[in-house]
């Protein structure tokens, strides 16, 4: 075979494998779905693993820092549960069943053909419609079953239409109820969210949110850290009282 010429890929190369249900989560970026492939290779008949971020890395053409990034993002959507081992050792990590997985297991992965030709019309003047429409199609992409007791936050949030629940983020927030008042945090989080434009650093108001109340159960402080730093971040008045003290 030459360089340039046709071939039949069908079981051809050995890889990473993406599952259908993390591929269609939107929540989750290129880059973390492709680590998670990567990091599935390297899980034993047990089903852990423990390669280094510096192997991850090189396997999937990143850096180890962006590496981190990344398994910080499977860890909080609860994809992966991580377990440190020691100063000198590397993490372990088991992989964590999800209701998208269960369904996916179930459901067949083909899609359903749909006639092209049908196109439901629609006023292109109607912009509040469409809006509308857009938040209800992001809030049934994922079957979730809400807890009575999140009930109100989940409400608050329903107009954002970054906000992309799952039940794993569920999950997570029954762990704050005791902690925070969820409504009102959410309130907060959603006015920051909508004034704020800072907020493009976040790839889905689910993770925000989290990180959001991760911050304030920890520190008392109804702001967002800053991922990088993991510092709160300053308002536009204690930045220029701390410029006017030099």
């Amino acid at each position: 075979m030459q360089i340039g010429d046709r071939y039949n890929p069908y079981k051809l190369f050995h890889g990473a494998f993406i599952p259908n249900w993390l591929l269609q989560r939107s929540d989750i970026s290129p880059g973390a779905k492709l680590l998670f492939a990567r990091l599935a290779q390297f899980a034993g008949e047990d089903g852990r693993a423990w390669p280094s971020q510096e192997a991850l890395g090189k396997e999937i053409g990143v850096s180890d820092r962006q590496v981190r990034t990344y398994l910080h993002e499977l860890l909080l959507a609860q994809i992966i549960e991580g377990e440190r081992r020691g100063l000198t050792q590397t993490n372990r990590y088991y992989f964590l069943w999800t209701l998208n997985a269960d369904q996916d297991r179930k459901e067949s992965s083909v899609p359903e053909r749909k006639d092209p030709s049908y196109q439901k019309w629609k006023d292109p003047s109607d912009k509040e419609n469409h809006r509308r429409e857009s938040i209800e199609e992001n809030h049934n992409t994922y079957t979730y079953e809400v807890p009575e007791e999140l009930k109100s936050c989940h409400e608050a949030l329903l107009e954002i239409p970054e906000y992309k629940p799952t039940q794993s983020f569920f999950t997570s927030l029954l762990k704050y109820t005791a902690a925070v008042d969820l409504q009102e945090e959410a309130v907060k989080a959603k006015a920051w969210w909508e004034t704020n434009h800072t907020r493009k650093r976040y790839k889905s108001f689910v993770l925000f949110f989290l990180n959001w109340l991760k911050n304030t159960k920890e520190s008392g402080n109804d702001r967002p850290t800053n991922y990088r730093t993991q510092a709160p971040q300053r308002t536009r008045t204690e930045a220029y009282a701390a410029l006017a003290d030099y």
